[in-house]
């Protein structure tokens, strides 16, 4: 997973949702019965972002270094945290008038993609770009439900596969039209690629059945296949000549005519025959700017209109002070502790001296050394709006004198020393009040700072740190992905009970019987204290010049924001 997916944060309840910006999100729909058909959703939507972490036994290989990439992204942690809560949402109301807007100006600090799909790079701005361009055969509207996109509906035969029925008429840029042979041959070339390793990893066979019709077999029950399909694009493969091309796309942009890709400046225009209806934006430019002082800045001179904020969080209240308007970007992001509760003679191995330092730890204190606003403390490995959340899980209040009490109880009366290895400069706040709270149990915590990212990464892969800080997205809407990076074969946590719920899940299609068993999963690992939760942030990536009007429709941060349904209320 790339550090831009993780500089992600968002609040989430469970409420009724109004798709207005700052609306809280549904529970989310149940998934397929085997045999079930799904019906076409009247909303249409570009694909999401990548789904994180493929745990075992159902996962990639690689995992753990999945998991231990993350820590990299510490790097980024002093921008990640240091938004601040602001009010100021631009909801759409039914008595608004929408106007569409002609050109759509969006910069961001990050390199222009040198490419387009399949070819383009797999950092968050690209993406960002060819999601404009290219989707797949599902998508996610209402922010957590999975609907159709360049399929219409699809059925499970049997645990082991899928057949999806093809929109009919659909138009790729170059002209061509969408039949299963382009589908076949996208998801088999994706799924052999090196982001195929990700996901859809269960992908054994996609054939077709008919000039509409796709089949895909797995090699075991995956019940998430649809939600990890909104990630993996289809483009015209019969395009040989120009194999990596927008025309090759059937999103709601292609390339400008006349124009190509350069460092400075991509120019796209509204595709007038796109499928899910016609664009409210007729024309975008991407730029690229060095800093968040150079994005602010181009608001106001008037040389754009939509500063994407990804990795410039901090600018966000410059930008609001400057007179613009500002996007709440929900995401279900969770920041935590991870113990090493498999260190050889590490008082973490005790759960008594994990439930002390649970007991003495200060979400709000810890969330305020990042300067960041909280949003909620995170009570489990993922906030409310994800399946598998279980409301009766509660965070203990912090109490000094039971935490002193577990310790002496767990044999160190005198208390004990631990380490704590983190990102410097960017978590030395952090470290230090950690620090300072576990002194009030009597732990005294070492801090061990890391100035290179690698050697982090490579200090803890080796399994010989106590404690560091991660957080953790789930881009599917999903507890799998996230216990599977955070508590699934990682060099830190093994619980049998765990993997067993895990590996039931992955198999299991029947909604109800799933949920059990993802909030089991939950509960267990609670109640083990495998992971510390800390919180559920609040970010605000986009600043906008007023009169516009941002809706996000997925809960996977920046590619929740469609540009194409983007409009003026002025």
């Amino acid at each position: 997973m790339s550090p831009d997916e993780k500089n992600q944060e968002q609040t989430s309840s469970q409420q009724p949702l109004d798709n207005n910006i700052g609306s809280s999100s549904p529970t989310p729909q149940p998934q397929p019965l085997a045999g079930q058909t799904i019906a076409p959703s009247p909303s249409s939507n570009p694909p999401l972002s990548a789904p994180s972490g493929a745990p075992a036994p159902f996962k990639k290989s690689n995992t753990r270094y999945y998991l231990l990439a993350l820590i990299v992204v510490l790097v980024f942690a002093a921008v990640i945290w240091s938004a601040t809560k602001l009010s100021d949402k631009n909801q759409p109301t039914s008595t608004l008038t929408k106007h569409s807007v002609a050109l759509l100006r969006v910069a961001s600090a990050e390199p222009l993609p040198t490419g387009f799909f399949p070819a383009s790079a797999n950092d968050a701005y690209s993406f960002e770009v060819n999601a404009q361009v290219f989707e797949g055969l599902t998508k996610f509207v209402n922010q957590t439900q999975v609907a159709p996109n360049l399929a219409t509906s699809w059925t499970n035969p049997n645990n082991d596969t899928w057949v999806f029925q093809l929109k009919q008429g659909v138009k790729f840029h170059d002209g061509n039209t969408l039949t299963s042979k382009e589908v076949v041959d996208s998801l088999t070339q994706v799924k052999n690629a090196a982001v195929g390793s990700i996901v859809p990893y269960t992908i054994k066979t996609v054939t077709a059945q008919g000039p509409n019709t796709v089949q895909i077999t797995t090699s075991q029950p995956d019940p998430l296949l649809d939600r990890e399909l909104t990630q993996f694009w289809i483009w015209d493969t019969s395009n040989t000549k120009n194999p990596n091309s927008a025309d090759n796309g059937t999103g709601p942009f292609t390339l400008k005519p006349g124009t190509s890709i350069s460092t400075s400046l991509i120019q796209l225009d509204a595709y007038n025959n796109y499928q899910g209806g016609h664009p409210t934006v007729g024309a975008i430019n991407f730029y690229t700017y060095g800093t968040g002082q150079q994005l602010v800045d181009g608001l106001k001179q008037n040389k754009i209109d939509l500063a994407d904020l990804t990795t410039q969080a901090g600018f966000a209240p410059t930008a609001k002070n400057a007179g613009f308007s500002l996007l709440n970007i929900n995401d279900p992001l969770v920041y935590y502790i991870i113990p090493n509760t498999l260190k050889k003679g590490s008082p973490l191995q005790n759960l008594k001296v994990r439930q002390a330092i649970y007991m003495s730890i200060d979400p709000t204190l810890l969330a305020y050394a990042h300067n960041n606003d909280i949003g909620a403390p995170a009570t489990q490995l993922v906030p409310p709006s994800i399946p598998g959340y279980d409301p009766t899980i509660k965070r203990p209040p912090i109490n000094i004198a039971a935490a002193k009490a577990l310790l002496s109880e767990a044999g160190y009366p005198n208390g004990l020393t631990l380490g704590f290895t983190y990102y410097s400069p960017a978590q030395d706040k952090v470290a230090t009040e950690l620090q300072k709270e576990m002194a009030t149990i009597g732990i005294k915590l070492n801090l061990d700072p890391q100035t290179d990212g690698n050697a982090l990464f490579s200090k803890i892969s080796s399994g010989n740190v106590d404690m560091y800080v991660v957080g953790d997205s789930s881009q599917i809407l999903d507890t799998s992905d996230v216990a599977g990076a955070l508590v699934i074969d990682t060099p830190e946590y093994s619980n049998a009970k765990v993997d067993s719920l895990y590996t039931q899940a992955q198999q299991t299609f029947d909604a109800k019987t799933r949920l059990q068993l993802l909030q089991q999963l939950n509960t267990t690992v609670m109640n083990d204290l495998g992971v510390f939760p800390i919180d559920t942030p609040i970010n605000q990536y986009f600043a906008y010049r007023p009169g516009l009007v941002l809706q996000q429709q997925y809960l996977g941060g920046v590619s929740g924001l469609y540009y194409w349904q983007i409009y003026s209320n002025k």
